[in-house]
């Protein structure tokens, strides 16, 4: 993405204040993920509804992302007392394209200063992805020690602190325990009756079993090989 510094520079104010630098930790019953879980870090830019048209530059600016509105109820008070309870809409822009994310995140990184830290861990994460090491459960389990971290940078986290902890500390024993059933799959046979190997072709950065040469190269292709 090729910004002007000043346009980077507004950008990295506006994710500051109003947008958010996070990681979503998903659980995926696919058996096509062997750790059970899925590490996407994103990025919002928030504004209300009446000030869609801010969000919508962002959008036409760095031609990324997708507009999504929300609407939630808030009480409003008044010297702690309810008054009333009223509909408000939020818009948003969701960047959740890893490429998309590390790019934007690599162009205004040096204008951040309230999210700096949570754009580097981002931008580590991203890099493990790319090169493939989340494949294999060490780096499945540093790249979760960085989502762990990234979240804790988070100013509206003070109360949920040990929660957080209990939530990532169960996700990190479930990976291990998918990890292990995972390898210890047996490959099912083709149906169109080619020979086989029974124990497979495996992986030897990530574990992955396959049927036959070509589905492993294949595999090493797009997974380890992508920058």
């Amino acid at each position: 993405m090729g910004v002007k510094v000043a346009v980077a520079a507004y950008l990295a104010g506006l994710l500051d204040s109003e947008g958010t630098l996070g990681v979503k930790v998903s659980r995926r019953t696919d058996a096509s993920y062997k750790f059970g879980y899925v590490i996407e870090p994103y990025i919002h830019f928030t504004q209300g509804k009446r000030r869609e048209h801010f969000v919508r530059g962002v959008q036409s600016i760095t031609g990324m992302g997708t507009i999504r509105e929300h609407t939630r109820k808030v009480r409003r008070t008044f010297v702690h007392k309810h008054l009333d309870t009223k509909l408000e809409a939020w818009v948003y822009l969701l960047i959740g394209r890893e490429r998309e994310v590390l790019t934007l995140i690599r162009a205004i990184k040096p204008y951040l200063i309230f999210k700096a830290r949570q754009a580097e861990l981002i931008e580590q994460i991203l890099k493990k992805k790319m090169r493939g090491e989340h494949c294999s459960l060490e780096g499945f389990l540093e790249c979760l020690d960085l989502a762990y971290e990234c979240r804790m940078q988070s100013t509206f986290l003070t109360r949920m602190t040990w929660t957080t902890k209990e939530r990532f500390d169960k996700i990190r024993l479930e990976a291990k325990e998918n990890w292990e059933k995972w390898l210890h799959r047996i490959p099912k046979p083709p149906k169109d009756g080619r020979k086989y190997r029974e124990e497979g072709y495996r992986c030897r950065v990530c574990g992955a079993v396959f049927h036959d040469p070509g589905g492993l190269g294949g595999h090493v292709k797009n997974v380890h090989r992508r920058l």
